[in-house]
């Protein structure tokens, strides 16, 4: 089912720091989001905004008068007669409306909202929400700057409409504080969005107006029309006091200077977003001998890479700052609002701020001399801190994903939530679902190929020098169980796919560590990963040789004689049995035989292996007793989605839980790289999506242990939890079939078409089910 995502606040055409905000958010989110879903944005100037928009991207007109006057009247009017036979598509005729009412979520890019002293902007604020909110629209301001909230009309209004928003990102700390003094709970903190834009590292836009033979130095300069209309008000004559500065320090420092708009619309618009009229006014001040005017409407991207060929840049404009903080340019900024100084202060350089009452030749002067003779620690100051303001940006991004994933998913129902408020609130830290985007490699993974991917990535940027995995030999005596390690990425693939017949994992890895010194990512089941990290950290010799512990989410371990009892079955002689994968393709898909003569038989997985997997069919005895089904006591475990969305998704999709510092660093790895699409969601999914294997290690343990002496079996649970009836009645179904197929009749029951076991199997599931 596709998604529709609409945008409102910023536009192509115009602000190109707002362009860069939508270019950013529309291509991260196209990153993450399946093929098909659909981009709109409400746009001011949609004549401009068309042919600069990106690929698959719709442009719907909203004009300011409209946005204001028609679109909240339509939106409360449907709201009322929504129920109405006849009447409730009425105002749908409109077809902005239409657009929004059609919408699983509005995105609200404006740069700063909610401000005092702006009356007429607050009036916009409002009404790029106002009809969303009426139609049960959810909404997310993005990363922008709100407040302050002194004003009575502002702080009143703002607090009515901001805490009906979903989720807001405060873009730095004086707009949390502006927040919390605000009261509103609704709200994180995340980096602006621009942060993400990417833009031509090799651009040499400006090799043809000042050669690289004549640059000694280049001042990129981005006047603002919004900055000069307060200088005015205030009295400071803005662009002489900055064209004598740059003027003079040019003459000084034999610079070249660059003057261009960040915010573009043209020689015959008059707007607070055109910049046109301020950087020619600006232009006609300077020396023009050394001087280039650039009033081209250029794209955010083609802008950020003439910014990064400056030496140095003098930003009024916010995303022009960005830029240049982005491309390591160091720059002084001119500011009007507390936006600037709470980004720039991240990066420890808030004292290259100068606020609009500070705005003085003198100061200008100082601070440019100073930015000049500093530039190369500014720009390693920068360099250290924006991969992390990076990642503080694309918290926003994964929230958005995560929203509409979760939508896919139901509601986690109640037996979920007891059951996780019961044995993993205070274990679980991060819940996450995805697939790797490398469609390569769907052939060799049982799932969503994450583990495969995480193990490859660690080896190749060296947090780990190999993987220690399971592997299926194949002998003469049939398929073997085995413990491989493996030290090249691109091997890693070659071992993906579950392997579901018992061995003993735990003497190969630990026989590895003990002769073999390095780091390695450990693979194995919960019951494992218990006994190895134990070894290790009561060995002091090899507690540095493990850099992972990866659990595999486990309902239970099988003998391998299921398996070599199946080839029979299915007349296979283990002579010619080539290879053997356990489970392939989608949801459940299938086990594949491949023979030495070149034939490949497919043997669905849920009337098969699956079946008698699900009977408890040679089940280990130990897992009788075994109450850990996610690998508590793993740094991160991956399991299968068993919910019913998952059916008609195009990837087979794994999800994964992290429980230690290390699991967290793991999941944000796979958050950051480009082969994976993964999305956070709600920690009770996880339980929701395992639901019946949950009850089986916990209720039903619970239940076993006490019955288990009719079935001369020992089971132990520490629990310390009352079965109920349908426990019992699960628990006697398991047990039974464990005895009768390890009794005379196992080869009677093993030929008994699927569909005679099949009803067994799923009233036992449906037992645990409850």
């Amino acid at each position: 089912m596709s998604q529709t995502i609409s945008i409102i606040g910023a536009t192509y055409a115009g602000n190109k720091g707002a362009a860069g905000m939508l270019s950013a958010t529309i291509m991260q989110l196209a990153k993450q989001l399946p093929e098909d879903t659909s981009y709109r944005v409400f746009s001011l100037y949609p004549k401009k905004d068309r042919p600069l928009a990106q690929a698959g991207v719709e442009i719907v007109s909203l004009r300011s008068i409209p946005l204001v006057l028609v679109m909240p009247m339509l939106a409360a009017l449907f709201a009322l007669l929504k129920h109405i036979p006849g009447l409730g598509k009425i105002p749908l005729k409109y077809r902005p409306l239409r657009v929004l009412a059609e919408s699983d979520i509005l995105l609200d890019l404006s740069g700063i909202s909610f401000a005092d002293g702006r009356a007429l902007i607050l009036v916009y604020n409002v009404c790029c929400v106002l009809p969303a909110l009426l139609l049960h629209i959810p909404v997310i301001k993005m990363s922008q700057a709100l407040g302050p909230f002194r004003s009575f009309l502002n702080r009143r209004i703002a607090k009515i409409v901001l805490s009906r928003i979903k989720t807001i990102f405060a873009r730095g700390s004086i707009t949390a504080e502006h927040l919390e003094e605000l009261g509103l709970v609704n709200w994180k903190r995340s980096a602006d969005l621009a942060f993400l834009l990417d833009h031509d590292e090799n651009s040499d836009t400006l090799e043809a107006l000042i050669p690289k033979a004549d640059r000694s130095l280049i001042i990129g300069v981005s006047p603002s029309q919004v900055l000069e209309t307060y200088c005015t008000k205030a009295g400071h004559d803005y662009l002489g006091e900055l064209s004598s500065v740059i003027n003079s320090v040019a003459d000084r420092t034999s610079a070249h200077v660059v003057i261009l708009a960040h915010s573009n619309l043209g020689e015959d618009s008059r707007s607070r977003n055109n910049d046109y009229h301020v950087c020619r006014k600006l232009y006609e001040l300077c020396n023009k001998q050394n001087t280039v005017l650039l009033l081209e409407d250029r794209s955010p991207a083609e802008l950020r890479s003439i910014i990064s060929e400056c030496d140095v840049f003098i930003a009024s404009r916010f995303h022009c700052m960005i830029s240049a903080i982005c491309t390591h340019v160091p720059v002084l900024v001119t500011s009007w609002s507390h936006k600037y100084l709470e980004v720039m202060a991240v990066f420890g350089l808030d004292s290259y701020v100068v606020e609009l009452q500070d705005i003085t030749e003198e100061s200008l002067a100082e601070m440019l001399i100073s930015i000049i003779n500093d530039r190369s620690a500014i720009s390693k100051k920068m360099k250290e801190t924006l991969p992390d303001v990076c990642r503080s940006a694309r918290i926003q991004i994964d929230a958005v994903v995560q929203f509409l994933d979760s939508r896919k998913y139901p509601k986690p129902g109640g037996t979920a939530k007891k059951l996780f408020g019961q044995f993993y609130s205070d274990l679980f830290r991060t819940c996450a679902i995805g697939h790797s985007a490398n469609e390569s490699i769907k052939q060799f993974c049982a799932s969503g190929g994450l583990v495969s991917t995480l193990l490859s990535e660690r080896m190749a940027n060296g947090s780990s020098d190999g993987a220690l995995v399971a592997d299926l030999l194949i002998t003469e005596e049939g398929p073997v169980p085995q413990t491989v390690l493996v030290e090249i990425p691109s091997d890693v693939y070659k071992y993906a796919g579950s392997i579901y017949s018992d061995f003993d994992h735990v003497d190969g890895i630990l026989n590895i560590l003990n002769n073999r010194e390095g780091c390695y990512d450990i693979v194995a089941l919960p019951c494992q990963i218990r006994k190895i990290r134990k070894y290790v950290e009561s060995n002091e010799h090899i507690s540095d040789r493990v850099g992972l512990y990866i659990g595999l989410w486990c309902g239970h371990a099988t003998d391998r004689r299921l398996l070599l009892d199946l080839l029979k079955r299915w007349r296979v002689s283990l002579g010619e049995l080539k290879s053997f994968r356990y489970r392939k393709g989608h949801w459940r898909g299938y086990s594949e035989i491949q023979l030495k003569n070149g034939s490949r038989l497919k043997k669905r997985f849920a009337r098969n292996y699956g079946l008698f997997q699900n009977l408890y069919v040679d089940c280990m005895q130990r897992c009788f007793s075994c109450s850990d089904h996610f690998a508590e006591t793993a740094d991160i475990s991956f399991g299968d989605c068993w919910m019913r969305a998952q059916k008609t998704e195009e990837h087979k999709e794994t999800m994964v839980l992290s429980f230690s510092d290390v699991g967290e660093k793991a999941i944000r790895m796979l958050e950051e790289s480009e082969s994976v699409r993964l999305s956070r969601l709600d920690p009770v999914l996880a339980v929701q999506a395992q639901k019946r294997a949950v009850i089986w290690h916990t209720y039903n343990t619970e239940a076993r242990s006490k019955l288990a002496g009719f079935f001369r079996l020992n089971i132990q649970s520490n629990l310390g939890i009352t079965p109920r009836i349908n426990d019992y009645l699960a628990a006697v179904m398991i047990l039974a079939a464990y005895r009768i197929f390890n009794s005379r009749l196992r080869f009677l029951f093993l030929r008994l078409p699927w569909w005679v076991l099949y009803p067994f199997m799923a009233v036992q599931k449906l037992m645990l089910n409850r």
